[in-house]
């Protein structure tokens, strides 16, 4: 037992046994000047911890600053992309049959363009996320703004102007973003 102890040192010890000069091992113990200054240094100050844990904290922040704005931005996209789908539905029923509106119970939000004449002012009307009329704006999704305007020369072209903004309950000029689509819809003679 005692031979196994004496002749093994730790970590620490031999690398204080390496580096210090004038080091000599008297019974298991290292002895000499340069042991007590180079076993002190192979520890951290506290000073060093503090600044190494503060440079950490910083870079951790930094990181969680940049997936912030990464999620931000994902659903951002995630609104733009699902206010593309719905005007490019709405935009789809209404050239595949411009009398689509009128027969719909009231859920469509554009009306029969076939019925229309002249030119009609922006309406907004509240609608969910697959493009249908909503009574409140807690079951909103979107806010649909519309423009229809009948050409004077020729009657049976249409001119939709399409806005789709989120959120819903925001007055105008106070969305968080908006997606526009400009389309023209030819009656059938």
């Amino acid at each position: 037992m005692k031979r196994f102890f004496s002749g093994s040192f730790g970590f620490a010890e031999r690398v204080c046994a390496r580096r210090a000069k004038g080091a000599k091992r008297l019974r298991g113990v290292l002895r000499g000047p340069g042991v007590r200054r180079f076993c002190r240094r192979a520890a951290f100050s506290l000073v060093e911890v503090v600044i190494a844990v503060g440079l950490f904290g910083f870079v951790v922040l930094a990181i969680m600053g940049t997936m912030t704005m990464a999620l931000n931005s994902t659903k951002e996209s995630e609104m733009r992309l699902r206010a593309a789908h719905v005007a490019t539905a709405i935009l789809g029923a209404v050239k595949a049959d411009p009398a689509f509106g009128a027969d719909d119970a009231n859920e469509f939000p554009l009306p029969d363009l076939t019925a229309l004449t002249g030119s009609d002012d922006k309406t907004r009307v509240l609608i969910n996320s697959q493009g249908r009329k909503v009574g409140a704006a807690g079951d909103a999704a979107f806010l649909f703004a519309y423009k229809l305007a009948q050409d004077a020369q020729m009657p049976n072209l249409i001119y939709c102007n399409l806005e789709i903004s989120w959120p819903p309950e925001a007055p105008p000029g106070k969305e968080i973003d908006s997606y526009k689509v400009a389309s023209s819809v030819l009656l059938p003679q």
